[in-house]
């Protein structure tokens, strides 16, 4: 945790408490200035289509908002108190003085925004990692010829409402055709996967692009991608990486310590 020294410059800063639901700023405001998480949880949430996605939970001694101080563009997602919190508001100026004689934070900021660059350098690499295997995990699946088509009437077959379910109760829906990316979104590099499970993840077990789920005529597969550290396992089995697995309604799914459901109807 980064704490403050009881200085002039400080007590300039503008500090505040904000109740638990409270909005700090929305996707789209301008951004001038950046804050500090003295007390409390923040999440970074970001709109996609009719949902608020969570990208981040930011607990006591982060900082957020800083690219206000660095780009003239307006918020590219929204910051919203989880619990009730203490926060300092800095701007520009303000920034500034506090870093002349708090030399901690620059320390703590400089190691953050190395790992923000760590981070997208690694995303970097496991895309690459991800494309050079599209090829041969495309040549592995050979897909299923589709049944014939059920009659219409009372026998004909259920849509299929392809998804993962959690224990607590959400759901998870995929695409009914093609692939779909399941992973951890990244608000540093706006990164948003087709199936997010941040909102799971308490214990950060989840990569960014994790496993992909392919669907080849009747039949899915769960295929983990290149770099993932905490494993992808179907029924407890865990799979190697680019090697697809096939998955029917019932298995139990778990990528990390993330453990789902998969069903079809």
């Amino acid at each position: 945790m980064v704490k403050l020294a009881s200085k002039p410059q400080a007590e300039a800063a503008s500090a505040g408490s904000v109740p638990a639901g409270e909005f700090l700023y929305r996707e789209g405001d301008a951004a001038s200035e950046m804050f500090l998480l003295q007390e409390g949880v923040v999440e970074i949430i970001r709109r996609v289509g009719d949902d608020d996605v969570i990208l981040a939970v930011l607990d006591t001694g982060e900082f957020f908002g800083e690219s206000g101080l660095l780009e003239a563009l307006p918020r590219d997602s929204s910051a919203r108190a989880k619990t009730a919190c203490k926060l300092l508001k800095l701007d520009g100026p303000e920034l500034r003085e506090i870093l002349k004689d708090n030399p901690e934070i620059s320390l703590h900021m400089i190691r953050r925004l190395s790992r923000r660059l760590s981070a997208a350098l690694t995303a970097r690499v496991e895309a690459e990692a991800s494309a050079r295997a599209q090829t041969s995990v495309a040549s592995s699946i050979k897909p299923k010829a589709l049944p014939k088509a059920a009659p219409a009437g009372p026998a004909a077959a259920k849509a299929w409402r392809p998804r993962f379910v959690h224990a607590n109760g959400d759901e998870f829906p995929l695409p009914t055709s093609g692939e779909a990316v399941v992973g951890r979104a990244d608000p540093v590099k706006g990164y948003v996967p087709d199936v997010v499970l941040s909102s799971l993840d308490a214990q950060r077990s989840l990569s960014r692009r994790h496993a992909k789920i392919v669907r080849r005529g009747d039949e899915f597969f769960v295929v983990e991608e290149a770099g993932v550290r905490n494993g992808t396992f179907v029924n407890g089995k865990a799979l190697k990486a680019g090697q697809p697995q096939r998955i029917a309604d019932g298995d139990e799914v778990s990528f990390g310590l993330i453990k789902t459901t998969f069903r079809l109807e």
